[in-house]
């Protein structure tokens, strides 16, 4: 089930100082990675993430990607930018966050209710090279289904 993100990707972006990044490789040790810009459904959410893009800020570069969470459930659940993660080439795990000097459409939290669904940028922590980043993961706080990456 292949879904348009590229479309809500462009009309996101990462900024005018934006980039894709390439040569991103499958994430060592997690199951079954998931295709930029295709849907997985985690505890009857259905997620995606864009292909990673380089969003130059202030005096650092941070990964970002353009990620979208739909509530298929039938009760209100919770959607934070600490849900997703970052993995790096060396299998480490970084929080995503907020894109530095402000993001146009940085993915906020709330709650979403049924069939609802909420979309933005989360970006890598500054401090690490962004051109390490090799994968997107949506990994909830409170989750009890195994993490999702989504790799190019």
């Amino acid at each position: 089930m292949a879904v348009a993100v590229a479309v809500v990707a462009g009309a996101a972006g990462c900024g005018t100082g934006s980039t894709t990044l390439s040569g991103a490789r499958a994430v060592s040790g997690a199951a079954k990675p998931v295709p930029y810009g295709h849907e997985s459904t985690v505890d009857a959410l259905t997620v995606t993430a864009s292909e990673l893009q380089k969003h130059d800020a202030l005096s650092a570069v941070q990964a970002c990607s353009v990620v979208a969470v739909k509530n298929n459930r039938d009760d209100v659940v919770q959607f934070d930018p600490f849900d997703w993660k970052f993995t790096g080439d060396d299998g480490v795990d970084v929080l995503a966050g907020h894109s530095l000097g402000g993001h146009v459409n940085d993915l906020g939290y709330g709650n979403l209710a049924p069939g609802e669904t909420a979309s933005g940028a989360v970006c890598s922590d500054p401090m690490v090279d962004a051109a390490e980043v090799t994968g997107v993961q949506y990994e909830p706080l409170f989750g009890a289904s195994p993490p999702v990456t989504w790799t190019g």
